[in-house]
């Protein structure tokens, strides 16, 4: 202020005075970890930025604090104010360390780059180059750039970009030049909040932009350097777009662009996620703006670029671009088959077509495309019913349905079980099945996402389980009164192994009883129960025993000691 120095400075954010003696003084001081930026206008207010709340200040020329406006953000590292009182101010949603610009005023209508005496391959001018930056829009973006008016009255004008705005700079037209990082741009942003992009730099950030007559330096990082942005416009101009992963192959339709002027594009193709000798030559010019067609090879991966060029005062350019393509198709798969636990059941699960869609928080996608994985979000216990699901993924996102059969091991024929289902579950009564060991196959078909020549379909087998439905048949027991005395047994299972077994004594609780082996493991078990502390007179025992699909059988005896 007049002939002092204003330092700002961080933990804690204030401001400092220090005047022409040297002597130094509290100008403010804030609740914020730093002040990031400031900034005078021409009126004497001065304007500040801070760190921690992202806090925009207004001191007036006789140095009373306001606070203009209170973002969202965790810091604002720009602020350039406007004659009409309104503000341009960057902020950032993370604690990163930018150089704060200082207010700029330069005359510039058209730009240029240079780089060591030569052009840079694919630069782009305002004027022979503005394209939406509608690409990349995200809901977590950690950049803002704020207008502000004289009254605290905000919008953001960056919100849901990509890009990570690392340095601002005003025109005289009142658009605000923007560097950003990690993919070296510079937009040009409109004072109706339209925003341009005017270059596409080889460096990965632009960290400063600082006027200097009729031209702007940028400072870049990632390769370090600095380019020159001169005021005159080149007569050509050349824009490349960002290369289009289809995922998979693909046949390429046709580019349609909205543009004014002299435009051409031409098109490329390749099957490496960068460009490089093993791409296609460029197909070209393409002259039809309302729909030229692609000659570029199947391939994953494509790439478009646009030429420009002045005639006389006009300068072209490029607003819109569409591009059509039809994935090959790829047959879905089958990864896994999962075979539940008896008497599960999922009654939202049926081949009525009504509930099949009915799937849980299971669901997964997978990078190569949609995964159909869902369980139906309802899973009860019933008797005698075996359920089957499965993890389907396909490329090309198609809608998939499914056909599940199954058969008894040993036999050869598959008989349905559904057909045309579109979930990826499925359960059944398995007492409509003869007991015994049975394999399900399960396949699946694009069928509803494509024409019925170009459809295709993949299929998978299950291991063998067991459907189990009968109890195992315990073997009249035995009682032998020599001392000590004993009742014996024999229980046996003809599809599963017999898995345990419990004993009451005069309706008393359950015991439980082991093999006289010592472990339940086989189809048939022996058994002994060994009476002691018996009264003499009469009693009643009961056994129980249970199979591997928890099928139980009960037997009692009554004796007399």
């Amino acid at each position: 202020l007049g002939k002092d120095i204003l330092i700002a400075t961080g933990e804690p954010g204030a401001i400092f005075r220090l005047d022409a003696t040297g002597k130094v003084s509290s100008f403010f001081e804030s609740n914020e970890t730093h002040i990031r930026t400031l900034v005078q206008d021409r009126s004497g207010n001065l304007y500040a930025g801070s760190a921690d709340n992202g806090l925009v200040y207004r001191f007036s020329p006789a140095g009373k604090p306001f606070v203009l406006y209170d973002s969202q953000q965790t810091e604002i590292f720009a602020v350039i104010p406007l004659e009409n009182g309104a503000v341009w101010a960057a902020g950032a949603s993370e604690s990163l360390q930018r150089p704060a610009p200082a207010a700029a005023r330069v005359t510039v209508s058209e730009l240029s780059i240079e780089d060591g005496g030569e052009s840079e391959k694919g630069n782009k001018n305002s004027s022979e180059l503005l394209l939406p930056a509608t690409l990349g829009r995200s809901k977590s973006a950690k950049s803002a750039i704020f207008q502000i008016s004289a009254n605290g009255v905000a919008r953001n004008v960056w919100k849901g970009t990509k890009d990570r705005v690392q340095a601002i700079c005003l025109q005289p037209s009142g658009n605000l030049l923007v560097g950003t990082g990690d993919a070296g741009k510079i937009y040009a942003v409109t004072p109706a909040g339209d925003v341009n992009l005017l270059l596409d730099l080889d460096p990965a950030q632009i960290t400063d932009l600082v006027p200097v007559q009729k031209k702007i330096y940028a400072a870049t990082a990632n390769l370090g350097g600095c380019r020159i942005i001169h005021g005159e416009s080149r007569r050509n101009g050349e824009y490349l777009s960002p290369v289009l992963d289809a995922d998979i192959y693909a046949r390429w339709g046709s580019l349609s662009w909205r543009s004014q002027g002299d435009v051409v594009l031409y098109a490329r193709s390749g099957n490496s996620k960068k460009p490089d000798q093993t791409w296609s030559e460029w197909f070209g010019p393409l002259r039809e703006k309302s729909g030229s067609r692609i000659e570029a090879p199947v391939a994953r991966f494509l790439q478009w670029k646009a030429v420009l060029k002045s005639k006389g005062k006009s300068a072209p350019q490029l607003e819109h671009v569409t591009l059509g393509y039809m994935q090959e198709n790829v047959a879905p798969e089958i990864e896994s088959i999962t075979i539940y636990e008896p008497g599960v059941a999922f009654p939202d699960a049926v081949s009525d077509g009504k509930k099949q869609a009915s799937l849980g928080s299971d669901d997964r996608e997978s990078s190569s495309g949609r995964n159909h994985s869902g369980r139906p979000a309802k899973q009860v216990k019933k008797k005698g019913y075996q359920a089957i699901g499965w993890f389907a993924s396909d490329a090309n996102n198609d809608d998939l349905k499914f056909n599940v059969h199954y058969r008894r091991v040993g036999t050869r024929a598959w008989r349905k079980l559904v057909e045309n289902y579109r979930s990826s579950v499925y359960s059944w009564d398995g007492r409509t099945l003869e007991d015994g060991k049975y394999m399900v196959k399960i396949t699946v078909s694009d069928a509803p996402s494509n024409a019925p020549g170009d459809a295709l379909e993949g299929e998978k087998k299950s291991e063998p389980f067991l459907i189990d439905n009968t109890a195992p048949e315990i073997a009249p027991l035995i009682l032998k009164k020599a001392a000590p005395a004993k009742i014996t047994f024999r229980a046996q299972d003809a599809a599963s192994r017999i898995t345990r077994a419990y004993y009451a004594m005069d309706a008393g609780e359950w015991l439980i009883l082991y093999p006289d082996d010592g472990i339940a493991d086989s189809p048939s078990e022996t058994f002994s129960i060994t009476l002691k502390d018996l009264k003499p007179g009469e009693h009643t025992i009961t056994v129980k025993v249970f199979d591997q699909n928890d099928n139980v059988r009960f037997r009692h005896l009554d004796f007399e000691l």
